[in-house]
């Protein structure tokens, strides 16, 4: 009961908004939906709006992959999640559905270190018996943690930078 109080709730109105906005904001009541679809859909280029539902279609596919797979050999798991996130970032890669460049690249930078994670830690806990793999998944954690504190940094000092000028003009007329 609590699964299909949480689907219904949470995961299929998050699904219709990432996946059907540009049919949502046509109703008589979309104002009060639309600060989420545009927080949604901000980054993104304006004839891309549906690349967010086609990456959650991704997560979606590869968690499918996992549940199927997952008593057979990690190797075959590995191999099939790789093609369906190789044939994702080569088509995002073409088409480059943000409207910044560089967020184009550092969404690439994030969804190439999650996957990479993702592929240590099964192989990880397909051989628990041995410690090998955890330096490596603590390596690409850290690689991870430095990146978004690096992205956090720029928006705090371009935030201070932006907030100094604005206080200049007002206040030195």
């Amino acid at each position: 009961i609590l699964a299909a109080i949480t689907t219904s709730l949470f995961i299929i109105p998050y699904l219709m908004i990432t996946c059907c906005a540009s049919k949502l904001v046509r109703f008589r009541r979309s104002h009060y939906i639309r600060p989420l679809i545009d927080a949604y859909h901000g980054p993104y280029k304006a004839n891309c709006g549906y690349w967010l539902g086609v990456r959650q279609f991704l997560i979606i596919a590869n968690y499918g992959l996992y549940a199927g797979l997952r008593g057979t050999s990690p190797l075959l798991l590995i191999s099939l999640q790789t093609v369906s996130v190789a044939v994702f970032m080569i088509v995002q890669s073409h088409l480059k559905p943000f409207k910044n460049r560089m967020v184009d690249l550092l969404d690439m930078w994030f969804i190439l270190l999650l996957f990479t994670l993702n592929i240590m830690v099964a192989m990880f806990l397909h051989k628990s018996k041995s410690t090998i793999g955890s330096p490596y998944i603590t390596g690409i954690l850290g690689v991870y943690l430095v990146t978004v504190a690096i992205v956090m940094i720029y928006h705090i000092l371009s935030a201070i930078r932006y907030t100094r000028l604005w206080l200049q003009k007002s206040l030195c007329w």
